[in-house]
């Protein structure tokens, strides 16, 4: 997973096709790797200065969408992967429906994770 070190370029283009790269490069035994590395870039891109250009809104939405890919191909990460995903429910642009559509399709697919889920969102509603 080494690859994942590309994502560090500022070019746009570049990250975009380093993510389809990894993601036609995940296996069982890296998937756990590829996640931790998006849930990563995830945070790093909230947190970078130009955090709400439409770039770094894209780069996020792309982001989301390999998780989405690798949640898909391999489900048993799911339980690692919903809390992160949490937290961008409510953030504004695309990447929130993409979140939503990953979260409604792990609780489809693991009907035991339904409850901690909705109890997640529940919580986060209060707060």
């Amino acid at each position: 997973m080494e690859i994942v070190r590309g994502l560090n370029t500022s070019n746009a283009d570049l990250r975009l096709q380093v993510l389809q790269l990894t993601l036609d490069l995940i296996t069982h035994k890296t998937v756990e790797a590829f996640v931790q590395a998006m849930k990563k870039e995830l945070v790093k891109s909230q947190g970078e200065t130009d955090a709400s250009s439409d770039s770094q809104q894209e780069y996020r939405q792309q982001i989301v969408k390999a998780i989405h890919a690798s949640v898909s191909r391999h489900p048993t990460i799911a339980p690692t992967v919903v809390p992160t995903l949490l937290d961008y429910v409510c953030e504004t642009g695309a990447s929130s429906y993409d979140v939503i559509v990953i979260i409604r399709e792990v609780m489809q697919k693991i009907p035991e994770l339904r409850n901690d889920i909705l109890q997640r969102l529940v919580d986060r509603k209060s707060t």
